[in-house]
């Protein structure tokens, strides 16, 4: 059960499940095509924001924040 706790942190495994959950309520007629994108779109900047603030991120790396090395310029 941690194990799949950990992986609601992950960006990717929540806009999986609410793919798929706007997928059954397309295909119910609850909602229409277009209410679908305009809610995953606003789910994607939620969830990047999220990701960027750092409350959401990838739970199997451990590892410190890595930037690119810059060279210096003499």
């Amino acid at each position: 059960m941690n194990k799949f706790l950990k992986r609601l942190k992950n960006k990717k495994v929540l806009l999986s499940i609410a793919s798929g959950v706007l997928l059954i309520l397309v295909n119910m007629g609850y909602i229409t095509p277009e209410a679908s994108d305009q809610f995953l779109t606003n789910a994607n900047v939620l969830l990047g924001l999220g990701v960027s603030v750092g409350i959401l991120s990838n739970p199997d790396k451990d590892k410190p924040l890595r930037l690119p090395k810059v060279k210096k310029q003499r």
